[in-house]
């Protein structure tokens, strides 16, 4: 870079950091975005829930802001006690997010309600998670020409063998453990009988949490509300004699409804009033929540080339290093979004867990959307495990092998190779030749081992003996609302209820304020302008969701076999 070059870049850097001190002091000045006496808070929810906006300052400057899933529930808590903030109008349109993500958003405006102050739901197109959302509204309003489209739960699992046979591919795959299913997207056509048992147990588990959600939100009886569903789409006129919404209205006629509910008022965005003072996200004693998205890999985090995170061990461990170092800091909630991946890493991660631990400081666990296979064993050494009843956890089992290429190479692209080896296992995990059943045996062996040393941890740190969770294992799913029932959770809720926990297990007061600290740290301007390394890189481009994970489970699997012998305990 020239020295030129140089000087514009640092000039821009010190424009750029003028404007953010002139900007915090003029916050500071004026005491915060100021709030009207009458007012309703505006939240726009669609897309995904995202714990942590992982983008660079460039990125969110280009891109805009991110309202994440923290933020939105801190500012639904605050809404809820401010006498200022009368009502709150939810515009609910394109959810993407996951069921327990929606649980959590939906369980803080659950709270809103109960304080007897009125949330007011307008929809225009409706899906199954749009609506769940809506219903923890006391009024839900319809546009006349939308669209009303709860379908009920659906899972669709993919399965390659037909592929892999007519490319001449031959998966050399075990697993341990009679549930543990990942690897038959890849040996098998169709769902095994212990594969279905389960899908059906989770569908079963988490279609009841949808029915009797909107059925007691609405005060309707169960049945009433599955007949609906049942449906699969309804007009706007037969959502209304169903009494899934109150009325059928146009956007402006909204308005009115609000004036009829608080009078005259003014408008609050949430992107607006979440910058108020009374954030919990403010000044007292420190809390870190660390963010643990995407799947498990050996080294650095980061974002994949065909979309979705990584968990790198190295980052995630120096993280957890660098908070337990840090005697400023009184707890740590560990928020797990991960379907599993690398048993090495895994391993890795929850060495510093445990360490953490033994520093006599508290370590909670909160569970996303997922947390199962390696997601739980990098949650298993917490003083406690929080999650929402419809959370995918559990999965306590091992999966290992290769793809024999031979048929491949040579069949279809011609390509001969010759392999001289020295020792009898030199081609253990070479791609052209299958297993030898010593070499089969050897694979099984080194697996049961890590199984078992799985089981072992888990009991230790659930204060269980290893045959008891050897018997909730096997590879296992489980949801939330059942996993507690079992011992492997100890409570259900979100984000905040663990946040309590850490806060009461660090002997701070219930109404004590806390200062949460966010990890992985944003990146600095300077290291966005750079393209300096961090804990997370900006998000990949946004894919069809069906090829995103296609291609990145493909890009998960190469980044895990760079561990060297494959182990994985992966549900992707």
């Amino acid at each position: 870079m020239s020295k030129s070059a140089k000087w514009a870049l640092l000039g821009v850097g010190l424009l750029a950091l003028s404007a953010t001190m002139v900007g915090i002091l003029v916050v500071y000045a004026l005491g915060g975005v100021r709030v009207p006496g009458n007012g309703v808070l505006v939240m726009r929810v669609s897309g995904d829930l995202v714990d942590i906006d992982a983008r660079s300052p460039l990125q969110q400057v280009f891109g805009g802001e991110t309202d994440t899933l923290p933020e939105m529930v801190d500012a639904i808590e605050r809404a809820a006690e401010d006498t200022r903030v009368k009502a709150i109008y939810l515009r609910i349109q394109g959810l993407d997010a996951g069921f327990a993500r929606t649980q959590e958003l939906r369980d803080a405006l659950k709270d809103f309600r109960a304080a007897h102050k009125p949330i007011v739901a307008y929809l225009e197109t409706v899906g199954n998670r749009d609506y769940y959302l809506a219903s923890a509204a006391d009024d839900i309003y319809l546009m006349p020409g939308g669209m009303f489209m709860t379908t009920g739960l659906l899972a669709d699992a993919s399965f390659f063998r037909g592929t892999l046979d007519k490319l001449k591919i031959q998966p050399e795959m075990e697993h341990i453990g009679a549930y543990k299913s990942a690897s038959e997207q890849w040996t098998r056509s169709s769902m095994s009988d212990p594969q279905r048992f389960v899908t059906n147990s989770i569908l079963d588990g988490l279609f009841a949490q949808f029915i009797d959600g909107i059925a007691a939100s609405r005060n309707l009886p169960p049945g009433q509300v599955r007949a609906a569903i049942d449906k699969g789409m309804l007009t706007p006129e037969e959502a209304k004699d169903a009494k899934l919404v109150d009325d059928l209205l146009y956007l402006d006629q909204v308005d009115d409804v609000l004036r009829k509910r608080v009078g005259a008022y003014s408008e609050i965005k949430l992107r607006n009033y979440k910058k108020t003072a009374g954030s919990r996200f403010g000044y007292g004693a420190r809390i870190a929540v660390i963010n643990a998205s995407g799947a498990i890999v050996s080294g650095r985090s980061g974002s994949g080339a065909f979309g979705g995170e990584f968990i790198g061990s190295e980052t995630l461990s120096q993280m957890l290093k660098e908070v337990r170092e840090d005697s400023g800091i009184r707890a740590v909630v560990l928020r797990v979004d991960s379907p599993g991946g690398s048993g090495v890493a895994s391993d890795a991660i929850w060495r510093e867990t445990k360490l953490f631990r033994e520093a006599n400081r508290p370590l909670i666990v909160s569970m996303g959307d997922v947390a199962g296979s390696g997601g739980y064993y990098i949650a298993m050494a917490a003083d406690a495990i929080v999650a929402e009843p419809a959370t995918i956890t559990g999965s306590i089992g091992v999966i290992s092998g290769k793809f024999n290429m031979r048929g491949l190479y040579e069949d279809w692209l011609g390509i001969h190779r010759d392999q001289i080896k020295r020792g009898e296992n030199a081609d253990l995990f070479s791609d052209y030749t299958g297993y030898t059943d010593a070499q089969r045996d050897t694979v099984r062996r080194q697996m049961e081992v890590f199984y078992r040393d799985f089981v072992h941890k888990a009991a230790e740190g659930r204060g269980k003996k290893d045959q008891e969770i050897d018997l909730i294992g096997q590879g296992r799913i489980w949801t939330g609302e059942q996993a507690k029932e079992l011992g492997l959770v100890d409570e259900l809720g979100g984000l905040r209820r663990a946040i309590e926990i850490a806060k009461h297990k660090a002997g701070l007061g219930a109404r004590d304020r806390v200062s949460i600290e966010m990890w992985p740290r944003r990146k600095g301007f300077f290291q966005s302008l750079s393209g300096e390394d961090d804990a997370l890189t900006g998000r990949a481009v946004k894919l069809p969701a069906k090829l995103q994970s296609v291609l990145s489970s493909f890009e998960v699997r190469e980044r895990i076999a760079a561990d060297g012998p494959i182990l994985w305990m992966g549900e992707f």
